[in-house]
């Protein structure tokens, strides 16, 4: 994603020198938004992973045990996530601002 006028393309080191037709507060607030769309991702992905934990390694022994899964596996192995998906959606509408 870019934000203002590129009139060619980028080669090598060529974006360096590329003319900004942006302020440096608006840079700034463009950077900004991206370290929090960020952050937040990360914080988000690193809560699934702890509160999930136990499956996470529950499929990894699998994987060890077996090489493969198929899906018939993996549902066994993750049980019922209606609630993991909901919560995901809800924490994506509250990103938006929905």
């Amino acid at each position: 994603m870019s934000y203002g006028k590129r009139e060619e393309q980028i080669f090598l080191g060529r974006e360096i020198a590329q003319h900004r037709d942006y302020s440096e507060l608006t840079a700034q607030k463009i950077d900004d938004e991206v370290r929090g769309i960020v952050s937040r991702a990360y914080g988000r992905t690193t809560q699934l992973i702890k509160d999930n934990m136990d499956t996470l390694h529950k499929m990894a022994q699998a994987l060890l045990e077996k090489e493969t899964l198929n899906a018939k596996d993996i549902d066994e192995i993750m049980g019922p996530v209606k609630e993991a998906r909901s919560s995901m959606k809800e924490a994506h509408q509250a990103d938006q601002g929905m």
